[in-house]
């Protein structure tokens, strides 16, 4: 938790302040991360700076420290964990009440030095409990502990604690269990999945306390553990001799490496089976975008189904092919947000770039034809459609006075793009091409409010996925915007509106019955699906795609009833 929020703080800080903007020693042990940082303009001080602003990271700082930034005029955005923070209280209140502080940690920690720094250099810091025996004689003694401490070591300490100072009555020794429950229960979880795999990996920066940590609690379970900070430093070679490994990751690596680490681990993996063979050809259609182009063409025939005609072959065609086409040449027009969201899908894209470009543009192309072959009108029209798509991710403007440079930089605006050129690709153009006899637009009308409803679901289901990556390059999609609990009500509402249109379509007799009632069924998918992806994001990568997208499948098969 502490993490993440320095990291969203960071952030938010990077886009919202001007000047430079540093954090007072690395923000998180992780190089990648810092990294990132950097390209965004945050750098890393290790002495108080000139000038600029200041962001204090999730360790925490010394009262001296502090003062030394305020003598200074910086600007400061305190991103202490709120746990850091009650044990710098904890320590600050039992000092100036005379008590000797013993300070269970690593010494030279930038949290324990933060700590220490509470207890004005006074406290005592030891690493275990055979330490504790030298300390001298105090008349009140206050223990704590770095947030990150292992529960074992602590109750040892703890217990050396009471046997040495035992004589103190319970006012005057105070033992204060200071250890974060994450960082306990990771450890726990740990050692759950050690008695389940063969190996594990963990993923971490080499300078992370509590990544070193998870290994070391795997190799005590008995079974090898492996801490890598990037998927290059995985060991194919050890790897591949294990049926099963195990995955996980301290808690300052961000979700991007940990999907990085995953892939390869897949790749590393060569048995094959059926059901192996099986995930990796449903793995090739969700990672080349033929699966939601699929699903592009099951929209096509529902809508048209609403409307109570069959769809055009060539029309539904032609739309899969656009799909396939526009999201692949989007996608690859922006490999950085792709290499940290779906790192697979970028490694891919980059290594046959000539290939990809070359079948989607020949999937445009046989989309334009088989338009112009339905309606020359229809197939114009399909043409501009394409081009404002691959617009939309391009710098177009020069003007240095604009807030934006492309239709990209507008925030939030990819969910209300896709869902507003899926609708009129789905629902507005197929009309145009073969406009239907006893027209309805009261059907017309829910029909484009249906796919754009689930498109932009859809969209806002995989921005919550993407949250950390989407922040670290600037894109500000509605989750990071408007934050997660209101895009979490946008969610449902827009399904609930988008459901009580199908019903008032259908009792009115726009959509036949019970097809229009039917059609909630897609609806009541995705609500299923928004506290799977909104509030723990278990599912990753491609997997989750599949999940998500399979609501247009289900729409496509629901409007063939009768």
């Amino acid at each position: 938790m502490g993490v993440r929020r320095a990291v969203n703080k960071t952030l938010d800080t990077a886009r919202n302040c001007t000047g430079p903007i540093y954090t007072l020693g690395p923000l998180i042990h992780n190089p990648q991360v810092v990294e990132m940082f950097s390209s965004q303009g945050v750098e890393v001080a290790e002495d108080i700076p000139q000038e600029g602003t200041v962001v204090i990271r999730s360790h925490g700082i010394s009262p001296s420290t502090r003062a030394a930034l305020q003598k200074q005029g910086l600007e400061t955005v305190n991103a202490t964990c709120p746990r850091v923070a009650r044990v710098q209280g904890i320590v600050r209140s039992h000092h100036k009440k005379g008590f000797m502080i013993i300070l269970l940690g690593d010494p030279g920690h930038a949290e324990v030095d933060g700590i220490k720094g509470h207890a004005e250099g006074g406290a005592y810091v030891v690493r275990s409990a055979e330490e504790i025996a030298s300390l001298p004689d105090a008349g009140k003694v206050c223990l704590v502990a770095q947030t990150t401490q292992e529960r074992e070591v602590f109750e040892k300490a703890a217990a050396a604690v009471r046997e040495k100072y035992g004589h103190l009555g319970d006012d005057d020794l105070v033992i204060a269990d200071t250890i974060c429950d994450s960082t306990r229960n990771r450890q726990e979880e740990v050692r759950r999945l050690a008695a389940k795999v063969d190996a594990m990996v963990v993923v971490g920066g080499k300078g992370s306390a509590n990544t070193k940590r998870l290994a070391e609690v795997a190799r005590e379970a008995g079974v090898p553990g492996f801490q890598v900070e990037t998927e290059d430093e995985l060991d194919e070679n050890e790897l591949s001799r294990f049926n099963v490994v195990g995955l996980t990751a301290g808690a300052s690596t961000p979700n991007w490496m940990i999907r990085r680490v995953y892939d390869r681990l897949q790749d590393i993996s060569h048995r094959r089976t059926p059901w192996t063979m099986l995930k990796g050809a449903i793995k090739w259609m969700v990672m080349s975008n033929i699966y939601v182009a699929l699903g592009a063409g099951a929209l096509t025939l529902a809508a048209a189904r609403m409307q109570e005609r069959w769809p055009d072959p060539l029309i539904v065609v032609a739309n899969i092919l656009f799909v396939f086409g526009v999201h692949t040449l989007t996608l690859m027009m922006n490999t950085k947000a792709l290499s940290l969201n779906v790192p697979a899908r970028a490694r891919s894209f980059t290594r046959h770039r000539q290939r990809w470009t070359a079948a989607s543009a020949g999937a445009l192309i046989i989309a334009f034809a088989l338009g112009l072959l339905t309606d020359l009108f229809y197939g114009a029209l399909l043409a501009g459609l394409a081009l404002v798509s691959l617009i939309y991710p391009v710098r177009i403007s020069r003007i240095r006075r604009l807030p934006v440079r492309s239709l990209a930089e507008v925030p939030a605006s990819k969910d209300l793009f896709m869902a507003a050129g899926w609708s009129v690709l789905i629902v507005i153009l197929p009309l145009i091409a073969s406009p239907a006899k006893g027209f309805s637009v009261f059907a017309a009308f829910a029909a484009f409010v249906m796919i754009g409803g689930l498109v932009f679901v859809r969209a806002l289901l995989r921005d919550f996925r993407d949250i950390q990556a989407d922040r670290m390059i600037g894109r500000e999609t509605l989750p990071i915007a408007l934050g997660t609990g209101r895009t979490r009500r946008i969610l449902y509402i827009t399904l609930i509106g988008a459901g009580a249109v199908m019903v008032m379509a259908t009792l009115l007799g726009g959509i036949p019955s019970p097809r229009g009632y039917a059609l909630l069924a897609p609806l009541a998918y995705f609500a299923a699906c928004v506290p799977l992806f909104t509030r723990q994001t278990i599912l990753q990568g491609f997997g989750a795609e599949f999940i998500i997208d399979a609501a247009f499948l289900i729409t496509g098969v629901v409007a063939l009833l009768p």
